[in-house]
């Protein structure tokens, strides 16, 4: 899935956000990266403030910009949170992302995966924190 994320830095090549961009950029090859500096038309690639950072993703809300704290962990936590929908099915692709990384994760069990509750459960997920992964696990 993180093969198609794309984390953009907007601004000039210097400063805190910068600095931990370019780290993350080097230790987590698991995303693109690109940087647009203010010698472009930052606001044609969806800036929303200067120096930012925007990741981009192919489902849900995209893109979606940083707002946290500049620290090298506040951004890759950000990063990691948001490289998966907030709804998923349980699945291999997704035990590592569910168990090992200590995910909070809420689990419905359902043997109709058309039911109006199953419904509810996926609306739900949009209301609540970005941090709790929604998981539908078929019986």
């Amino acid at each position: 899935m993180t093969d198609e994320l794309t984390v953009t830095y907007f601004g000039p090549m210097e400063g805190n956000l910068y600095d931990r961009f370019i780290h993350a950029a080097k230790s987590h090859d698991a995303y693109h990266y690109f940087q647009v500096n203010s010698g472009c038309s930052i606001e044609h690639f969806g800036a929303k403030k200067v120096p930012g950072l925007m990741l981009t993703r192919p489902f849900e809300q995209s893109p979606v910009h940083y707002d946290g704290d500049e620290t090298e962990h506040g951004i890759l936590f950000w990063m990691e949170v948001l490289s998966i929908p907030k709804v998923v099915e349980f699945s291999k692709e997704y035990v590592n992302t569910i168990f090992a990384k200590g995910r909070t994760a809420l689990v419905l069990f359902t043997d109709d995966p058309h039911a109006e509750y199953v419904r509810v459960f996926k609306e739900a997920a949009y209301f609540v924190s970005d941090y709790i992964l929604f998981v539908i696990c078929p019986i």
